[in-house]
């Protein structure tokens, strides 16, 4: 019996042991947070995603570093929000987000005839996950390609879109620089490089 306590009593202070260690390690949350701003026209749209629910609050600046407008979101894990530039003049803009996981900044070259920034691919931060945005108007079908730096193939697809589109890539097992090559149904192709 006293055999069978002692035991008992050991694996007690082990059970503890383990449990006070478990509790000494720090747990270091991962966060996921990326935004993207693709223009179209003199509509520029924001796109923010997180993995968790955060107070976001957008600003955005001129040239000269002046405020031109200042949102806050309550708390979402995405959003895509519109701005329509058609009233400012022409120039340099920045969009400035920011929320508990610091601020994240996208600069703008804003023309009122300019349609250049049609695709845009941002890296989703602390992962080797990237988002493909493209500005559309209307219905079309697009070929997706990821090539790695050597241009070998490492993904293909075709996505019909209707207006804005966009879409996650998981590249975790795709190594160095690599390309997007977005080919629309009129055979115009737009290269996206991520170096």
């Amino acid at each position: 019996m006293k055999k069978t306590l002692s035991i008992f009593a050991a694996l007690m202070i082990l059970s503890v042991a383990v449990v006070a260690r478990s509790a000494d390690k720090p747990v270091h949350p991962t966060s996921t947070t990326g935004m993207a701003v693709v223009q179209s026209g003199t509509i520029v749209k924001l796109f923010y995603k997180s993995e968790k629910p955060a107070k976001v609050r957008v600003t955005i600046y001129d040239r000269h570093n002046t405020i031109v407008l200042t949102e806050n979101i309550k708390k979402l894990d995405g959003f895509m929000r519109p701005y329509n530039f058609s009233s400012l003049p022409e120039g340099d803009y920045t969009i400035e987000v920011a929320d508990e996981n610091g601020k994240q900044i996208e600069k703008i070259d804003y023309h009122h005839a300019s349609f250049k920034k049609l695709g845009h691919l941002v890296k989703i931060q602390d992962t080797e996950k990237y988002m493909l945005m493209l500005a559309n108007r209307g219905e079309d079908v697009v070929d997706i390609k990821v090539l790695d730096g050597k241009r070998n193939l490492a993904y293909q697809g075709t996505e019909k879109i209707s207006n804005d589109f966009s879409k996650v890539f998981d590249l975790t097992n795709l190594k160095g620089d690599f390309s997007l090559e977005i080919t629309d149904k009129s055979g115009t192709t737009l290269v996206l490089t991520y170096q």
